[in-house]
């Protein structure tokens, strides 16, 4: 009788390997089954749309020069107020400028006319002051409103400590700014700059105080003050100096009638 050939050792015949790994795969998901499951987690979100440029405005080449053809912007002088021949500010009241303005609201002008020294209203003494380099001082004043002339109807704005900067070109008296004083605020003169400086203390425990600077500078071909803002916060036990006359309490809002920053 022929004899069967013998058969390799170590090869498993293909059926007997499918069979071995059906055996793993079903072992290996019940053993998953317990502590994994598929959940329809429903439509898939997709990522935000990318900005779209649109528009880009490039860098001023030429940042105070006034556009081209365009004539200098011209402060309107004061109606009914001409300096003599070769004068300047020097000769000529507080009081009559401050008069001479239509931009100045009456409560202001009956403030400077009816409030006495000492009062704690009308007119601070006047400083002239050469802030835009021509070699003639400009007028500066601060106006404290009549106490008796604040409103008492409850919703009039409370009449505010104004500022103002008068300028004489050629014989005839300019207003080039006018803006609101608000509380805790120092009026200074750096080299040729008007500096405003407000500090604001924190409301509420642990906050920051803070200074706002504001830097005017005289723009000469523009002929107007240019406004240069920054904020910071004082280091502690090194607060800013603090105005030496009192300012009244006012509201952050100009007068209606005065220009803010430049007039």
């Amino acid at each position: 009788m022929p004899q069967r050939a013998a058969r390799p050792r170590g090869r498993r015949r293909p059926a007997a390997r499918a069979v071995a790994g059906a055996a793993l795969a079903a072992a290996l998901l019940a053993g998953c089954a317990s502590t994994t499951s598929v959940v329809d987690a429903g439509e898939t979100t997709s990522a935000p749309p990318l900005p779209e440029n649109l528009w880009n405005v490039p860098p001023r080449t030429s940042p105070s020069a006034s556009p081209e053809g365009a004539p200098p912007y011209q402060p309107e002088p004061l109606p009914g107020l001409t300096l003599p021949s070769g004068g300047d500010l020097r000769g000529v009241s507080a009081q009559e400028v401050i008069a001479n303005d239509p931009n100045v609201d009456r409560e202001y002008k009956q403030s400077v006319q009816r409030c006495t020294s000492g009062s704690g209203c009308g007119l601070r003494r006047p400083e002239l002051r050469d802030i835009t380099g021509d070699g003639k001082p400009e007028l500066l004043v601060v106006i404290d409103p009549d106490p008796r002339l604040q409103p008492t109807d409850g919703f009039s704005p409370e009449l505010e400590t104004l500022l103002y900067v008068y300028w004489s070109d050629e014989g005839r008296v300019h207003q080039i700014y006018a803006n609101a004083l608000m509380e805790n605020t120092q009026v200074d003169i750096q080299g040729r700059d008007l500096v405003i400086r407000q500090t604001r203390e924190p409301g509420w425990p642990g906050g920051l105080r803070t200074v706002t600077t504001d830097r005017y500078r005289w723009n000469t071909e523009l002929r107007q003050l240019e406004q240069n803002s920054t904020v910071t916060a004082p280091a502690p036990g090194n607060p800013p100096n603090k105005p030496t006359s009192p300012s009244p309490k006012s509201s952050p809002k100009p007068s209606p009638k005065a220009a803010s920053g430049t007039s």
